[in-house]
């Protein structure tokens, strides 16, 4: 059984009782290249999303290592919103360790991309006190 994408990541440890959010804003998007331990270049996308659930606001940010065939539609404006995004576990696929990994979106097909692996650099709820 295929676990989703949020348990993939370990994310409901950082927040329990998590549930997709339906709606992501993109807030920051950041591509680099950076070295590994053993001296090899990679290419890393660090993304920062923001959505709005009934209990509160979730920020996140993930870092994705080693990314390829990264392909984006329709970013530019000052509200870059996806309807949620998947992240599929290749490896029982049979894929190499660089497609380990498959991130896209549900609906538009704005994003997606292949990566080695996801590091959650930051996740919290900030529970609505209305």
């Amino acid at each position: 059984m295929n676990k989703a994408w949020y348990e993939e990541i370990g994310l409901e440890k950082l927040i329990p009782n998590f549930q997709p959010p339906t709606i992501l804003r993109i807030e920051s998007f950041q591509y680099h290249e950076e070295y590994t331990s053993a001296c090899e270049k990679i290419s890393v996308l660090d993304m920062s999303f923001c959505s709005e659930a009934a209990e509160g606001q979730l920020e996140m940010n993930l870092t994705f290592n080693n990314v390829s065939s990264l392909s984006l539609s329709g970013f530019g404006n000052a509200f870059n919103q996806i309807s949620g995004f998947g992240i599929r576990n290749l490896k029982e696929a049979g894929f190499e360790k660089e497609r380990r990994y498959l991130v896209e979106d549900y609906e538009d097909d704005l994003l997606n991309f292949y990566c080695e692996s996801i590091v959650i650099t930051s996740a919290k709820m900030n529970l609505d006190k209305s």
